[in-house]
């Protein structure tokens, strides 16, 4: 170049960067594809439901990429497709470059059965299969109390029927307070709140079961067993549910619905309501009462944001929720000993049912004198434990007998009169 001369302009390269050394142009090749490389990843990242697993390598729910040959892996498209994702290869795979393939945690749509057990794993839920399963307990033993035979279908087709009806009373319960249970920490998971059923869902499934259990009693067992059913059903939707907004006496109607599964099962075992039957109501109703009050007590708080009208949230002080445990408890006592009188059961029965109650009646007295959770939590699971243990020791220790069980029953136990008899 010539002194004076205008310098020529510098070749550019494909990037737009000027001439460097010899093997620069190779540096920055190599540069922008890692760039590249790296952008790509991020925007793979953005684009579909995968994750870097960082601490994910237990899995936890989510299937990682092991496809073990080098092939790309699958990332979750949108509408729950399987779609393979560019640049991602197998763990343990390496770049072009040397550089290892970060581990991805990638999402996948559940199986076919995991999403057929969500969903009856909801419904169980929505019914309250655990409390169902309590009634079916007390209706099976006013069925063997009446002295029936354990063994046989109509005794099958009582414990269905009566599980049903308690299924799709629950349901229609968790349908009619769906908003209330919205605004309360202990139900706001529950299915209907939560968005996983809808609530015509919960409804149509709610009637199919409390329609099934109440024919299945009245076809296979008989009328009144039915009858009875329909009754608690509607009792406990179209009384109590609403009640539990307005009045405090919503725990005593609440206690009549749980009484009188003992009767249905009697009922179905014989066609008609002896005394005994009213003896075991009279039990499940006075135990009602420490085992309702003592779970309202415990999550009295929430109950008031949800609205209810419970006696502990009525009762701040927790004076008259304390006597009303205390009272009921002391009921027990007495209602054992008289089925035991009045030849329901025998002298186990009467001795055991005395101590369940005494029991009762003392941690009863801890909750009215120091009115805490803690004490609340103890009475609760002291009814737990009380209900099946005196419920187990009926059924073990119940004798023939003819005085309050009711004459069809005592005419099934009355041996066939041979032909030679009925010569003479």
């Amino acid at each position: 170049m010539r002194p004076g001369e205008p310098s020529a302009p510098p070749a550019a390269s494909g990037t737009g960067a000027p001439i460097g050394p010899p093997g620069a142009a190779a540096t920055r090749a190599a540069g922008n594809r890692r760039r590249r490389r790296r952008g790509n990843g991020a925007a793979l990242s953005g684009a579909f439901p995968t994750r870097l697993a960082a601490g994910s390598c237990c899995g936890r729910g989510r299937r990682q990429s092991r496809t073990g040959s080098g092939r790309p892996a699958r990332a979750l498209a949108p509408g729950g497709a399987s779609r393979r994702v560019p640049g991602y290869h197998a763990r343990g795979r390496s770049r072009p470059d040397g550089r290892e393939v970060p581990t991805v945690a990638l999402e996948t749509r559940p199986r076919p059965g995991q999403a057929v057990r969500r969903r009856f794993a909801d419904y169980a839920e929505l019914t309250k299969a655990r409390l169902s399963a309590l009634v079916v307990l007390t209706a099976a033993a006013g069925y063997a109390a009446a002295g029936a035979p354990l063994v046989s279908i109509r005794f099958a087709a009582a414990v269905l029927g009566v599980g049903l009806a308690a299924l799709g009373a629950n349901g229609l319960n968790q349908w009619w307070e769906a908003p209330l249970d919205a605004r309360m920490e202990r139900t706001r998971g529950r299915p209907i709140p939560a968005g996983r059923l809808s609530p015509r869902e919960a409804l149509v499934v709610s009637l199919l079961l409390a329609g099934t259990g109440v024919t299945l009693l009245a076809a296979c067992a008989n009328v009144l067993s039915g009858a009875l059913a329909l009754a608690v059903i509607l009792l406990y939707v179209l009384a109590y549910t609403p009640l539990k907004t307005r009045s405090s006496l919503c725990t005593i109607v609440g206690a009549v619905c749980g009484a009188l599964p003992p009767m249905i099962g009697w009922a179905a075992a014989d066609g008609r309501v002896a005394p005994g039957a009213f003896l075991l109501a009279g039990i499940l109703f006075a135990w009602q009462m420490p085992h309702s009050l003592s779970l309202a007590w415990l999550y009295r708080e929430d109950y008031e944001k949800g609205g209810f009208r419970l006696l502990p949230v009525v009762d701040r002080e927790g004076s008259l929720t304390g006597s009303m445990v205390v009272l009921y408890s002391l009921v027990l006592v007495p209602l054992g000993l008289l089925a035991t009188l009045g030849g329901l059961a025998g002298a186990a029965f009467a001795l055991g049912s005395a101590l369940l109650g005494g029991g009762l009646t003392g941690v009863g007295i801890g909750l009215f004198r120091n009115r805490s959770r803690r004490q609340a939590r103890r009475v609760f699971l002291a009814t737990l434990i009380y209900l099946p243990a005196l419920l187990g020791l009926l059924t073990a220790d119940r004798v023939p007998r003819n005085g309050l069980s009711s004459p069809a029953v005592a005419e099934a136990r009355l041996p066939a009169a041979s032909p030679d008899n009925s010569r003479e």
